[in-house]
Order: C-alpha cells, then structure tokens, then sequence
C-alpha cells in the first residue's frame, strides 16, 4: 500500500498552527487535500497506511483527525478502536462515500465532531466542515479553560475565608432555607459540609444561644421580608458544646423588577 505524508502550514504571529491528519485510502484524493489544507493555512499530515499513522500519533497527535470510513486492510472504525486502546482520543471527522450515509451518523453517534461525503462538491465543503469542527473544539477548550479558573477561584476565596475565620452564606427568600453555606460557614458551626445547609429554624433552635434567639429571629425575619440590610452579634453553640461570638452581615438581592429573591451574608 502506498503510503503519502506530508506537512504543510506553518506558524501565524508565532502561534502553531493546528495539526490535522488526514487517512484516506486513495493517494492522488489525498495530495488534492493537502494542497486544499495547505491554502487554508493548516498544517497537514496525511497518511494511506493507518498502521504507519497509529505510530506517528503517538509522537504528535492531530488536533483534528479526519478518517476514511474505507482504510484498506482496516475500516475506519477498527481505526478508532484502536486509539482507544491506546488510549489516545483525538477529536475526528468521518470521511465517508456516497451511500455509505448510514455508516457515517453511527459513527457520529460513536463522538465524531461530523461527517463529510466523497461527492461532486467534497472540496468545497471539506474547509467548512473542518472550520465548524475546530471552532467547536475551541469553544470547548475555553469553557473548560473557564471552569478550571473558577474551581481555582473558589479554591482560593475557600482557603482566604478560612484563614481570616470568615464564612459566607446565600439565604433564599422564598422559603427562607439557607441555600448555600461556604465551607468556612461550616467550620465555625461544627458541622459536616456533607450535610448540606439547615433550615433557618432549625438554625436558630440547634445553635444560637437561647438568650439570643429572639433577636436573632427578628433581625432575620426583618431581612426577609423588607429586605432590610442588617449587622447583629450574637452567640452560638457549637456542636462540640462550645459557645461562640459570631458577627453576621448582610444585604439584600434583588432581581431585574426589584423584587427580593436572596440574602448574602458574612459571619
């Protein structure tokens, strides 16, 4: 079996290009493509042999793969099979010919990005599948960019309140349930952040002091349906038996019509 690589493309502003590889079992489609790739500005590997390809993705995987669903000795799909064995995921594209439709939405459902079909207007459209594909994988990459900086904010402001000894919480005015409670919240109550957030009563009832709790209740049910900001010390039993001073703070939320929705707070 003949076998074509080549590499085309290059850098842009000092940034690396995106690779793609392209199988393909028929060597004269495959130099039209690489010459095509090469004039939309990829770099471009492409290969007859999926042996030889196999081998190559390991040193440097595609950041697109595009896949023939006809390899010769192989189908695309044992191709496939054959990275995850590897344990080498790469996102593809299924290269299909005509009437072999069915084919390529099974092997969309197996995760390919998309399909294109071996007909009169291949070429033309192959750029603009390519395009869809890797603007999907960036919008991908930046959302789990965005998550992995979020996960470290919180990470950060978890450990900030915990050596400043400040907690945080949400109250829900609706049905006046602590919605949401910081770890450091937890901290200073005693409690197991596994347990999830108490209700306001039981709140009340379970920690604050006795003497204080008329107060407390007031403040909180002036909060909730005023709305009105608020700043109270009072005191709290904590699981362990231990009395603490708390000073707790907070400010309503309102929403777009200015009606109440939460209360956020400080302890």
């Amino acid at each position: 079996m003949n076998e074509t690589r080549g590499v085309e493309g290059g850098r842009e502003r000092g940034k690396c290009l995106p690779l793609l590889m392209v199988l393909d079992d028929d060597d004269g489609l495959l130099r039209l493509i690489s010459k095509l790739l090469s004039r939309e500005g990829y770099r471009c590997v492409t290969h007859t042999n999926p042996l030889v390809a196999l081998c190559e993705m390991q040193e440097e995987a595609p950041t697109l793969l595009l896949v023939d669903h006809r390899l010769g000795e192989m189908t695309g799909e044992e191709f496939l099979d054959r990275l995850e064995e590897m344990r080498l995921r790469v996102p593809f594209i299924v290269i299909t010919g005509q009437g072999d439709e069915r084919v390529a939405v099974h092997m969309m459902k197996q995760g390919a990005l998309d399909y294109v079909v071996k007909d009169a207007g291949f070429l033309d459209l192959l750029p603009l599948v390519i395009r869809r594909a890797l603007d999907h994988l960036e919008a991908g990459r930046r959302a789990q960019d965005a998550e992995a900086a979020l996960r470290r904010s919180e990470a950060n402001l978890a450990k900030a309140q915990q050596i400043s000894r400040l907690g945080s919480y949400e109250i829900a005015v609706e049905d006046g349930e602590l919605d949401h409670w910081s770890l450091e919240s937890y901290r200073i109550l005693g409690l197991d952040p596994a347990q999830g957030p108490i209700s306001r009563e039981e709140f009340i009832e379970r920690f604050v002091y006795p003497d204080d709790r008329d107060r407390f209740a007031a403040m909180m049910t002036r909060a909730i349906e005023e709305g009105a900001a608020y700043e109270l010390e009072f005191r709290i039993v904590r699981t362990d038996g231990t009395l603490r001073y708390l000073q707790s703070a907070g400010e309503p939320v309102r929403d777009a019509t200015g009606r109440l929705v939460r209360v956020i707070g400080t302890t």
